[in-house]
């Protein structure tokens, strides 16, 4: 009989920007590594002065090497506030979101807040955020700026809608509960109205979709919902269950077309008050 394969800690990308908005990742790197092994990169991105004013005589006054040099500092910082987790530190000069997703590269997850600083910079949910959770490679953890005052991961709500990339969400998520020991609430909503002919054979074939994806996993704990819902509200069914953490796919089939996150996602980024991690 083979040993079991050593297992190797998680590989976090963390980008910050400087604000305080952004620094809400730190505490949460904390409990995460309270109760998993991880190794975090923490990255700040910055444009040359004269690409965000339009003004070149910027350069003449603080060039790309002071930039450095000041932002490196800041991360070295912030090291200190990553309680015995081992990182290191990267600059990076050129667009955000497009340094972010280079970097990610290697990485198991990219960890970061919902919003950062406001202006002039571009690290807006609406942005950089949005955009890194919509497009990366890599699964993307979202840290809301203002969360919920509980230190604890416990519970996982999978939201889940039949699609490929929600069922991809559900086998990284049920790995990650897996190593913290923390439950899985696997969540199913049926829509009222056009398209749906008997709720109550929706409701009974959703289940069944949720039983044979639970088989899946047989060594982890799992629990079942299944709601009739006009709307979609992951981030009220997470409060709802007390859930600590939302998994779900960033393309889900309430929009095919669409090439940017579904409206479910989208909405669970901007309301929910714990992390939500969003795979492809």
């Amino acid at each position: 009989m083979k040993p079991p394969a050593p297992t190797r800690p998680y590989r976090i990308l963390v980008p910050l920007d400087g604000s305080a908005q952004s620094e809400v990742v730190l505490p949460f790197l904390n409990l995460l590594a309270s109760k998993a092994d991880v190794e975090v990169e923490l990255l700040r991105c910055f444009e040359p002065p004269s690409a965000v004013y339009a003004m070149s005589e910027l350069d003449e006054h603080l060039n790309e090497s002071q930039l450095q040099a000041l932002m490196l500092r800041y991360l070295q910082t912030k090291q200190g506030a990553l309680k015995g987790i081992p990182s290191q530190v990267r600059v990076a000069c050129g667009e955000p979101s497009s340094e972010i997703l280079d970097r990610s590269e290697g990485k198991d997850f990219v960890v970061l807040a919902s919003r950062g600083r406001r202006a002039p910079g571009r690290w807006r949910i609406g942005s950089v955020t949005m955009r890194i959770a919509s497009f990366s490679p890599k699964p993307v953890l979202v840290i809301p700026s203002a969360p919920v005052g509980r230190s604890r991961l416990e519970t996982l709500l999978v939201g889940l809608d039949g699609s490929v990339s929600a069922e991809r969400a559900l086998s990284v998520g049920a790995k990650l509960a897996k190593d913290l020991s923390a439950g899985v609430i696997l969540f199913q909503a049926v829509p009222k109205g056009l398209g749906v002919a008997d709720p109550e054979v929706a409701l009974r074939e959703a289940r069944v979709y949720l039983e044979n994806l639970a088989k899946g996993y047989p060594e982890q704990p799992m629990s079942i919902e299944v709601r009739t819902d006009g709307k979609i509200d992951l981030a009220e069914r997470a409060e709802e269950l007390g859930a600590d953490l939302v998994a779900l796919g960033s393309h889900g089939l309430r929009d095919p077309a669409r090439r940017v996150m579904g409206s479910t996602a989208e909405d669970a980024l901007h309301q929910a008050r714990c992390p939500v991690l969003v795979v492809r």
